[in-house]
């Protein structure tokens, strides 16, 4: 059933999204702990709504009733064709996890930059030292994903270094491990968001860094991109068919109106459909010389808003949950005014995250950041609880985040309200 409405605030429970399919145990559990009741839109529910509309509203003896045609909804599958999920479980604190994760990082960016130079030059791509990070960047993401999300959302992105590759590679095997699928997938999901953007190579420089729209004849110049990395990486022994399936589908949309092909709904699989949210999240999100930066959160609700045109919205809701209506290495302001980095999530209450002030309430950085963590807090006297007042882009009051990544000290949970 989609679950429309909630006999509390939204924002009072774990769920991130206002409105969702119920598809888990886990999810129909926590309602009951915490709801009396439950709105229920039975347009947008998947299951059999004849047999609903018979509990409700039976009809009169001898009269058949027609039924209405329920809300368009693709049945596409949330994993691959025959794939036994499985459930993941943090396996080292996020402390202990971030000095790999740091590594894997920077051995993935020079690799990344090693394949792009290969292709430039018209030698080996050498897809097998892709190969190789990206079990290292599974593993370090399977141990505790926290770690690896904030070392690349910190990170400064350019074109030079292929960033925006390694970010969408990250989120998207983080959205694997948060679906349950297993490794073999995982890697492919992290193969597929390093290499989508491999064709841009070939596009003209001054089309990817021209500010303002382009012209219908530069974009379709741009969207070659997809065609010419698919050439560049045809013949390679190493790259599954899912991992391809990624590359060539991720800027196609569920109404028809993406590309290269133009496919819609269920021609699109489920690698193709993930890697268009991720990629289209992370592009929102990073700077871009075309367009202003948003924050995760305006981010998520851009995407919300065209799901079920655009976007596969059952998958959309699943990544907001793998990775937080604030992400990991995303910058909020406090309702005290000081600004701050979301370290952890908290699995109780994910609007309530673990985070590093870097700001006092005046915006001015801190000598030295502080770890405040927002559900074990404790208040004083009248004071209200803080909480997130909203989510900030990443270039905001002309913070540098990048050498928070480092070296901080995560392990400290004040339990009393920042210092106003």
């Amino acid at each position: 059933m989609f679950i429309a409405d909630l006999d509390r605030p939204w924002l009072d429970t774990p769920f991130l999204i206002q409105g969702f399919l119920l598809q888990e145990q886990e999810d129909l559990r926590t309602l009951q702990r915490l709801c009396r009741y439950v709105g229920v839109d039975l347009r947008r529910s998947t299951i059999d709504l004849s047999a609903l509309h018979e509990l409700f509203d039976p009809p009169s003896p001898g009269k058949k009733r027609p039924l209405k045609s329920p809300h368009s909804f693709i049945k596409q599958p949330l994993a691959p064709p025959g794939v036994a999920l499985t459930s993941y479980s943090d396996q080292a604190p996020f402390e202990e996890e971030l000095p790999r994760a740091s590594e894997t990082y920077d051995r993935t960016k020079e690799t990344l930059a090693e394949v792009v130079h290969g292709a430039l030059t018209g030698n080996d791509l050498r897809i097998d030292r892709i190969d190789e990070v990206v079990d290292e960047m599974v593993e370090s993401m399977i141990s505790n994903p926290d770690a690896m999300m904030w070392v690349s959302r910190l990170q400064k992105e350019d074109v030079k270094t292929y960033s925006h590759g390694i970010r969408v590679s990250v989120y998207l095997v983080a959205f694997g491990r948060h679906l349950g699928f297993p490794t073999p997938e995982l890697h492919q999901l992290g193969m597929a968001g390093l290499l989508l953007d491999l064709g841009k190579i070939n596009t003209p420089r001054a089309l990817l860094e021209k500010r303002g729209k382009l012209t219908p004849e530069e974009f379709e110049e741009v969207k070659r991109h997809v065609d010419h990395g698919l050439e560049l990486l045809a013949g390679s022994p190493l790259l599954h068919t899912n991992v391809l399936e990624g590359i060539a589908q991720h800027h196609e949309r569920l109404n028809g109106r993406g590309y290269p092909k133009g496919l819609e709904g269920d021609d699109i699989g489920i690698f193709g459909r993930m890697t268009g949210i991720v990629d289209s999240f992370a592009a929102l999100t990073s700077p871009r010389p075309y367009e202003s930066t948003i924050s995760p959160s305006e981010a998520l609700g851009k995407l919300y808003e065209a799901s079920g045109e655009y976007f596969h919205r059952p998958l959309l809701e699943r990544f907001v949950q793998a990775i937080g209506a604030f992400p990991v290495g995303s910058l909020v302001e406090l309702s005290t005014g000081e600004i701050a980095v979301v370290v952890r999530h908290n699995r109780v209450r994910r609007l309530q995250p673990s985070v590093l002030l870097i700001t006092d309430p005046g915006k001015r950085p801190l000598d030295r950041p502080m770890g405040f963590d927002l559900l074990y807090q404790k208040t004083v006297g009248k004071d209200a609880p803080v909480r997130i007042r909203c989510g900030l882009p990443a270039d905001a009051y002309d913070i540098d985040t990048s050498g928070f990544y480092v070296g901080q000290a995560f392990t400290e949970r004040p339990s009393s309200p920042p210092p106003h």
